[in-house]
């Protein structure tokens, strides 16, 4: 009965941490999206490319924090509206 309690445990322990990984990448995922920062103009380079983003921010810090989002690769731009 030990054996089988303890086999239990453990995979319930596994399982539990399985859905504590899952909730943190979702709450990283949701804090993600809702970081942004007001641009206030583009400008396309057709011959690189390139389109990049005049933007405003907080201060330096919120800048800094917000750039090392950027390091994921993944951006979304919507209307000022």
């Amino acid at each position: 009965m030990t054996e089988e309690v303890a086999s239990r445990n453990a995979r319930l322990e596994s399982e539990l941490k399985d859905w504590k990984d899952y909730l943190d990448w979702k709450e990283l995922l949701a804090k993600k999206r809702v970081r942004g920062l007001k641009y206030i103009a583009i400008r396309f380079n057709l011959m690189d490319s390139e389109m990049s983003f005049l933007v405003v921010s907080e201060g330096k810090e919120p800048f800094k924090h917000f750039r090392h989002l950027l390091s994921n690769d993944e951006i979304s731009a919507f209307p000022n509206n």
